[in-house]
């Protein structure tokens, strides 16, 4: 009787001990589940709305994955001589292993802001960290030619510096064509140098001297850092995808 009374009480316990542990699992998995809504719901929802020279506004938020078909919409809508600007040489189409590249960002080593009039891609700026040096990044801007002249390419390469602020990078690499003279205008406002001549004009810039946007709405770091919690847990936002 005492062995079949020790038995019915290790079998009672075991059984709490089991249902406390499948509770303990559904209160994580829940947890968890809201952890990965609020992500989402921070990325695809939130944006930074800042002021351009004419007194307008633009829409600002990072690059995710699943923007691969606003990339593509935005570079179709390139004039040839904007690609040429912008890649160095001619260019009629994204490859899939260029599209990957250019959306699948991580915002840490790289990072990318896309700037949005309505729901439609009005430019894209990105920074990609030097492996030779953690503290310097290459940076490329690239406006539709619709939107050029307004100040947007200001606005994105800004709101790159606070990006690149809150990453630790100090000094950015500019490669500019030698005719782009609009991108060489800019870039010689926010005091960035010329250090190579030629086809190809090498420029260095001190993030430090590059000031913010003028934010109206939105908090350019908070929404880098979303952005970077998101591509961390692997996480898609868009709902073709599951």
């Amino acid at each position: 009787m005492d062995y079949l009374r020790l038995s019915w009480s290790v079998h009672i316990r075991e059984t709490m001990r089991y249902a406390n542990y499948c509770k303990q699992r559904i209160l994580l998995a829940n947890v968890q589940s809201q952890a990965v809504n609020l992500v989402e719901g921070e990325v695809s929802r939130a944006a930074v709305t800042a002021r351009l020279r004419d007194g307008s506004v633009i829409r600002l938020r990072p690059v995710t994955a699943d923007d691969k078909r606003l990339l593509v919409d935005g570079f179709n809508r390139l004039s040839p001589r904007a690609r040429y600007l912008r890649f160095l040489a001619p260019a009629d189409h994204l490859t899939p292993r260029q599209l990957a590249y250019l959306s699948e960002v991580d915002h840490h080593d790289h990072v990318a802001w896309g700037a949005l009039d309505g729901e439609a891609s009005a430019g894209v700026g990105r920074w990609i960290r030097l492996d030779d040096d953690p503290t310097a990044c290459d940076v490329a801007i690239t406006i539709l030619d619709d939107y050029q002249r307004r100040g947007i390419g200001r606005v994105l390469l800004q709101t790159l510096a606070v990006s690149a602020r809150a990453r630790g990078i100090g000094l950015m690499h500019f490669d500019v064509l030698a005719e782009n003279e609009a991108m060489k205008r800019l870039l010689e406002s926010i005091g960035a140098v010329a250090t190579e001549e030629g086809a190809v004009v090498h420029y260095l810039a001190d993030v430090s001297r590059i000031s913010g946007p003028e934010v109206v709405d939105g908090d350019v770091v908070g929404l880098l850092e979303a952005a970077y919690r998101s591509a961390s847990a692997g996480i898609s936002l868009d709902p073709d995808r599951g």
